[in-house]
């Protein structure tokens, strides 16, 4: 395609009518040689008007295309030739773009950077810092703006010395010209000061400035900022407290506001880490604690507020900062900040109101954008670490009040309640988590007898009948303490809150939904389920009903069908709860399948999805275990909606239909392939499906499935090449290598030796090179890992000596160099216990049963992976509990590239070997076998403490 073509492409994007097929089209483009500078092209094409959307379109495909084909392991997608003249080309074009374009190109040269920066693209910090001129702020920004995008990944990265070696660099060639900017900037603000339209763009370039202040001190305190620390900060503290009435007082936050936050949290950075070198550290804490105390109520100053309360926590946290708050000082906190950020706002009715599921999102999840409540909590625990009983006295004084003025006039004075409920979490939750509740308290409050006067009437009142934002503040401090609470009273407390769902509000009715699914997710200390089927069987039809009715009631508007994810995760808890008790199961998989319908045609919330799958693979879990014929039903009723996923390519739910693919597949009994699988497993070798590294360990599982149940059919089919290919095609990338050796291991574990013959010595060849250029530990001992598990097979003519025999072949004495500098140094590092069963068992095997073992040049690695063995066995599994599907969490997944796990849907729960059965089997095996005069000599060689071992093992058996 030529220029002209990809260009009124673009523009067919941006037409409702036909942007699906132009999406489909240029989706195909993209594998053309010259795309990306294509692309780029168009965007300088439109330069001269800003206002172009064929422009922004260009730039967005180009930075997708970037995201999506740049990394290491496409390599071949985009040619090098391309490449070069991308990176020669992308900086120019985007300074000279509009600002929609510039920030989007600016992520494109981040996404590059990533993995070409500094190695591959030694010269893009030479350009970027040749367009820092203080004449044209615009190109300023743009420049800033691509800088801030590169240097943010310091932060999220670990700090090896490889990044402390390219910051090294950055800073060589970037700092004196930062340093100029910085006092440039400064001085042209204090010059414009009576100028609002400049100091508009001074500021959005000053707030970039402090980002990247921060990106330059985040992983160590460079000697450019410790020698200048003063300077930098006395500028701080001007922008601080900056005031200009010239400024127009707008309702949102500006960049001023952006500065003060950030300043906040550079300060904060320098008191967790820099200490020593903050020479104006008090000058800050009584800048910040003085703005704290008049600042504005307005939602423009959130971000301010939430990051000045962080830093004031971080510093009344540390015991050597206790001079600076007297009882006085304590109080004034306690007051003047505390109380005026905890109290519920206008604008927080506002999102109650017309946003409930945001609501509870920032309620239950934290969500990440930082509320004053939230800040003024995490300032009460930070107080509560070295001043427990006088802020415990303080803020106990103004919960009793704030319940006395409820109870005078509950209906006018509700909000004094929420109040005492937030400070009353705040001061009583000394530590929780998502998965416990409040794990510790507050050992000067009694949270009981709060929970019971306070919290208990108000979940027993009318469902309606008190502020529904009381009703969900009771939720939350009943759920918030569940940990503190006994399983009967739960039990009598449960039914009231199913009844909750019933609620005309819809944040009420989804704090419902969560209390349910966290209380009924309560673990004992053996990690197994408080709550057993029979416990909540009474109330699981009217839960179910009521949480579908709930979801439902959006109609076939595949958004808002799918908005309240709370709900559907509450759905998924019943079922795993009521386990195969689940007597509603038709009515139940007859309404995740038509949700299923309707959401499928456009996702639109990943966390709705993947509890949707969860529930369906709970559904099959729990039903199909017991009876695996209704697998059949299921498959009836799902391969529809899974046919419309998989022919319309919708990419954010194909990970899941294959998991649950996999799934029902497991449950059939027949001997062979199924025959409603015969006719998939072609297609499912198409290249273009396992190009999505977040497909590749769901068909993987799958294809395992395929061979255990029907290798023969494979074989007989010639389709093994094929799946081959697959292996090969994994093999490659850094990403899927380890899924790779796993479909692996299922060939060899299902397929005869004889089957195979042809195609070993490439296989291994393959494998043994991939090898050799992996810089990763984890490939290392996941190669490990195959090797213990092909000399672990017993079947299909393998054998320890086939495996020893079969590497050979490739290069002779190969096995024994492995041996020497791969398997030995490799298994100190194994410690899961999932894997010391298969370690275990192939390197017994490997040692009793080979005879090639006896003999040189092998030999002489006996009795190092002998004491390498037993010192394995009797190093603690670092598996201390049980993985299984009764944990699903999707907080972190989303529609990615990657892949989102369905933790109800897991192969076989990951059990713990205990090791008695690990000693038990190598006793066995030495005694079976030390008869052998070569392994009775050899055993003599091992190390006496680890000969004592084995002793008292086999006394044990």
């Amino acid at each position: 395609m030529d220029i002209t073509q990809i260009q009124e492409l673009l523009a067919q994007t941006l037409d409702p009518v036909l942007h699906a097929d132009a999406e489909r089209q240029l989706k195909q483009a993209e594998q053309y040689p010259g795309f990306a500078i294509v692309l780029l092209q168009i965007v300088e094409s439109q330069i001269q008007d800003p206002r172009s959307q064929v422009s922004l379109a260009a730039a967005l495909f180009l930075k997708n295309f970037v995201r999506k084909h740049w990394s290491s392991d496409e390599s071949s997608f985009i040619s090098a030739q391309d490449r070069t003249a991308v990176k020669s080309q992308i900086v120019g074009v985007m300074i000279s773009s509009s600002p929609q374009c510039q920030a989007t190109l600016s992520e494109a040269v981040s996404e590059i950077a990533k993995f070409d920066f500094p190695e591959n693209w030694d010269t893009l910090i030479k350009e970027l810092v040749f367009h820092l001129r203080i004449d044209d702020l615009r190109t300023v920004r743009g420049v800033l703006q691509t800088a801030q995008f590169i240097f943010d990944r310091w932060r999220s990265r670990f700090a090896d010395e490889t990044m402390v070696q390219e910051i090294k660099f950055v800073l060589d060639e970037f700092v004196q010209t930062y340093a100029q900017l910085f006092m440039q900037l400064h001085q042209m603000i204090q010059e414009n000061a009576g100028n609002p339209n400049a100091l508009q763009e001074l500021f959005h370039c000053f707030q970039l400035m402090t980002n990247i202040f921060y990106d330059f001190n985040f992983v160590d305190l460079p000697e450019h900022f410790e020698d200048n620390e003063k300077n930098y900060m006395e500028i701080f503290l001007i922008y601080l407290e900056y005031q200009n009435l010239a400024l127009p007082d707008l309702d949102e936050a500006g960049p001023l506001e952006s500065i003060k936050a950030k300043i906040c949290e550079i300060v904060d950075l320098y008191v967790k880490r820099y200490e020593e070198e903050f020479t104006t550290m008090k000058r800050f804490i009584e800048a910040i604690w003085r703005i704290l105390t008049t600042c504005g109520n307005q939602q423009k100053y959130d971000e301010f507020v939430c990051k000045a309360m962080r830093f004031l926590t971080s510093v009344v946290r540390e015991k050597r900062h206790m001079h600076y708050f007297n009882q006085q000082t304590l109080s004034d906190i306690c007051e003047k900040i505390v109380l005026r950020n905890m109290e519920i706002r206008e604008v927080d009715e506002e999102v109650f109101e017309d946003e409930p599921i945001e609501y509870v999102r920032r309620e239950v999840d934290g969500s990440e954008a930082e509320t004053r409540r939230r800040g003024a909590t995490e300032l009460v625990r930070g107080l509560l670490e070295n001043f427990s009983k006088e802020v415990t006295a303080v803020f106990s004084s103004y919960v009793a009040f704030y319940l006395e003025r409820y109870k005078f006039n509950p209906a006018e004075n509700w909000k004094s309640k929420d109040t005492a409920f937030f400070l009353t979490m705040a001061l009583s939750a000394r530590a929780q988590s998502l998965q416990t509740g409040v794990t510790k308290t507050n050992e000067y409050i009694q949270i009981l007898p709060i929970l019971t006067t306070h919290v208990l009437p108000d979940i027993e009142a009318p469902i309606d009948g008190i502020h529904p934002i009381i009703k969900v503040g009771a939720l939350k401090l009943l759920t918030s303490f569940r940990s503190q609470l006994k399983k009967e009273q739960l039990l009598q407390v449960l039914p009231l809150i199913v009844a909750h769902l019933g609620s005309a509000s819809p944040v009420v009715y989804t704090y419902a939904s969560v209390s349910i699914e966290r209380i009924l997710a309560i673990r004992l200390p053996d990690f197994s389920p408080m709550f057993l089927p029979e416990d909540f069987l009474p109330f699981m039809e009217t839960t179910l009903g009521r949480l579908f009715e709930l979801i439902l009631r959006a109609g076939k508007e595949p958004q808002k069908l799918a908005a309240n994810d709370y709900l559907m995760r509450g759905i998924m808890r019943t079922i795993l709860t009521v386990q195969s008790n689940i007597s509603a199961f038709p009515d139940t998989i007859t309404k995740l399948v038509g949700i299923l319908e309707v959401v499928c045609v456009n996702p639109s919330n990943p966390k709705f999805t993947h509890y949707m799958f969860e529930s369906l693979g709970a559904l099959i879990w729990s039903v199909c275990r017991q009876a695996p014929a209704y697998a059949h039903q299921f498959e009836q009723l799902l391969f529809p909606p899974f046919q419309i996923v998989l022919q319309n390519d919708v990419t954010e739910m194909m990970t899941y239909v294959f998991q649950i693919l996999a799934q029902l597949f497991e449950f059939h009994t027949e001997v062979g392939i199924p025959s409603t699988y015969e006719s998939m497993l072609g297609p499912l070798l198409t290249p273009a499906l396992w190009q999505l590294h977040g497909n590749v360990p769901a068909l993987v599982r799958l294809l395992k499935a395929y061979l255990r149940k029907g290798a023969a059919e494979i074989v007989a089919k010639n389709m093994l090449q094929s799946i081959l290919g697959v292996f090969q095609m994994l093999i490659q990338s850094k990403i899927t290598d380890t899924d790779g050796v796993d479909l692996l291991e299922a060939v060899f574990e299902n397929v005869p030796s004889e089957a195979l013959s042809t195609y070993t010595k490439g296989i291994l060849t393959t494998l043994l090179g991939k090898l050799q250029v992996s810089k990763s530990a984890s490939f290392k001992q996941r190669f490990m890992h195959f090797v213990c598990f092909w000399c672990s097979l017993e079947t299909h003519g393998n054998s320890p000596d086939f495996c020893i025999e079969s590497i050979d072949q490739v290069q002779p004495g190969l096995f024994s160099m492995l041996l020497q500098q791969i398997i030995i140094p490799t298994m100190p590092t194994v410690s899961s216990s999932e894997n010391r069963r298969v370690y275990v068992v192939g390197l017994i095997r490997l040692l009793t049963f080979s005879n090639n073992m006896l003999r040189p040049p092998l030999v002489q690695n006996w009795v190092p992976m002998m004491n390498a063995l037993i010192q394995l066995v009797e190093v603690p599994s670092t598996n201390a509990r049980t993985e299984d599907l009764f944990e699903s969490n999707a907080d972190e997944s989303g529609y990615q590239t990657n892949f989102s796990r369905l933790a109800t849907v897991s192969s076989l729960p990951i059990k713990d070997e205990p090791k008695q059965a690990l000693t038990v089997f190598i006793a066995m095996a030495l005694s079976n076998n030390l008869s052998r005069a070569e392994i009775n000599e050899l055993y003599r060689a091992v190390d006496p403490h680890c000969q004592q071992i084995v002793m008292q093992w086999m006394g044990a058996r």
